[in-house]
């Protein structure tokens, strides 16, 4: 008996399975042994292909002892290339035919690979540095076959010698954007489907800017750049703020870093909440601010 851990479901790419009603028939006077492994099929071409062992045939046919006058039937199962047509089913010994038998086209059952259904399911913030969890639990394999999963996340950073074959895994994207997430099946059969979703990711902070000028009459940043900043946390949990995690973008293309703050900046923003403060550039009088930066990606025009 074959445990059904060396069974298949359905063919393989490019296969089919042909299922095999057989009736044997004893006309000795004594017992014989029957090995169901020594049946194979001869397709129109010449080729032959031994038994395949599948999980869910109903009747399968078994080796087996045959009294005298007796009569056995079951089903045996064959993997053949899609184009190929059986003509007989032969039974060998010892590697040798030594019975066959036409089949009627018109009895022949054929068993068709179904591909799989792919669907992705996003969980999480799709916030930079935000742990978002990709699985594809839902998807399914129409033949009930196990299925294999091949992820790709979209970012040239994803480290793809540790793409996962599991239906789930979990990603951090470090910069704002779009990013295609690309989920293949594979189903036992080696038929595929390939499914692609596309997400934005976004900072977890709001940036807008409540007043800016030159500051005059000041004892550190007389003359320079002031900006009064606003920041405000969209996230449902604490976000450390980067005090000098700002830079500014002149007209010329040219990207200048703070020279220092009012300190009234906060360490951290819990989730909803919102913080004000000023920050100051020491810029040269040619230099004509045009954007503020936070942290590499949030970007507020002036």
């Amino acid at each position: 008996m074959i445990d059904n851990e060396y069974k298949v479901k359905t063919p393989r790419e490019g296969m089919k399975f042909i299922v095999s009603d057989i009736k044997i028939t004893n006309m000795a006077e004594e017992s014989n042994f029957l090995f169901a492994s020594n049946i194979h099929i001869k397709t129109k071409d010449g080729n032959i292909y031994s038994q395949t062992y599948v999980v869910d045939i109903q009747n399968e046919l078994s080796s087996q002892d045959i009294e005298e006058s007796s009569t056995i039937e079951g089903q045996l199962v064959y993997e053949i290339p899609l184009e190929s047509h059986i003509d007989e089913i032969i039974y060998k010994e010892l590697g040798k035919e030594v019975l066959s038998s036409i089949i009627p086209s018109n009895i022949i059952t054929t068993v068709k690979n179904n591909s799989p259904v792919a669907i992705i399911q996003i969980s999480g913030d799709l916030f930079i540095d935000s742990n978002i969890l990709f699985t594809a639990n839902n998807s399914y394999d129409p033949d009930s076959d196990s299925l294999e999963y091949i992820w790709d996340l979209g970012d040239p950073e994803w480290d793809y010698a540790d793409t996962s074959t599991k239906s789930y895994t979990y990603y951090s994207y470090n910069h704002m954007g779009q990013y295609i997430i690309t989920l293949k099946v594979i189903d036992l059969g080696g038929l595929e489907k390939i499914v692609t979703q596309t997400i934005t990711i976004s900072h977890y902070f709001i940036l807008t800017i409540k007043d800016y000028g030159i500051e005059y009459n000041s004892t550190y940043h007389d003359g320079e750049w002031y900006f009064d900043v606003i920041l405000s946390n969209k996230a449902n949990d604490i976000k450390d703020v980067y005090a000098y995690g700002f830079d500014i973008k002149t007209s010329d293309g040219g990207i200048y870093s703070l020279s220092g703050t009012d300190g009234k900046y906060p360490d951290k923003l819990s989730g909803g909440s919102t913080a004000t403060w000023r920050i100051y550039f020491d810029l040269t009088p040619d230099k004509i601010p045009i954007q503020l930066i936070y942290d590499d990606d949030l970007q507020c025009d002036i």
